[in-house]
């Protein structure tokens, strides 16, 4: 039976991923695999290692995105918090999907293009005409 053993490390923005597969017992002889991610992937991991973890896989998002809109909420302690809630499930069984990965016990890594810049070029496209 191979072990398998994931580990995901924070720091400070970056998260360091590293996955070890092997049937041997000595760790330090296991195959490894390190990612690197910024802030500008998206994972998903489940709460605890689980023997019937697959592994990791690169997935796009299975978010159709609406608007970036975010709204003001206050917790018990009147921390103010913003929530985006702008974004809608797409039902559809794409093996490349994030979500569709994740159930099929993956941990997911999606990486996410937020290109600012074109929105600004966009917004101020009426100049050059």
């Amino acid at each position: 039976m191979k072990s398998k053993f994931i580990a995901l490390f924070l720091i400070s923005s970056l998260i360091l991923v590293t996955i070890c597969v092997s049937g041997a017992q000595d760790t330090r002889s296991n195959p490894k695999i390190t990612i690197l991610l910024s802030n500008d992937d998206g994972y998903n991991a489940p709460a605890g290692i689980s023997e019937n973890m697959k592994g990791v896989k690169i997935t796009k998002l299975s978010l159709n995105p609406k608007k970036d809109m975010y709204h003001l909420e206050k917790d018990l302690s009147l921390t103010k918090i913003y929530r985006s809630n702008e974004f809608k499930l797409i039902i559809d069984n794409d093996p490349k999907t994030d979500a569709n990965a994740f159930s099929k016990g993956y941990i997911t890594i999606t990486p996410l293009s937020i290109n600012q810049a074109d929105s600004i070029k966009n917004s101020f496209s009426f100049l050059t005409k």
